[in-house]
C-alpha cells in the first residue's frame, strides 16, 4: 500500500510540474487534469470532485506541501 501512495504521490507532483511549464510556454494544460488536481490541492468537498484519497486534503501528504510550491 505504501508503495501505491507513494507512485501516486510522484505522478501528482509530475503533473503539477508539467502544468507549471505548460503555462509558462502559453500552452492548454487539459481540464479535466486541472480540475483533478484543484480538488486534490485545494481539498474540495462538492459533489464534482474526483474520488481521492482523504490523506491527500488533510495536509500530512508530502504532496499536499509539495503542491504549495507550484
Amino acid at each position: 500500500m505504501e508503495d501505491l501512495r507513494s507512485a501516486s504521490e510522484l505522478v501528482v507532483r509530475a503533473l503539477l510540474i508539467r502544468k507549471k511549464y505548460m503555462n509558462m510556454s502559453s500552452q492548454q494544460f487539459p481540464s479535466a487534469t486541472e480540475r483533478f488536481l484543484h480538488h486534490l490541492t485545494e481539498g474540495s468537498t462538492t459533489t464534482n470532485s474526483p474520488a481521492v484519497d482523504t490523506p491527500y486534503k488533510t495536509g500530512s501528504s508530502s504532496v499536499q506541501r509539495s503542491c504549495r510550491a507550484f
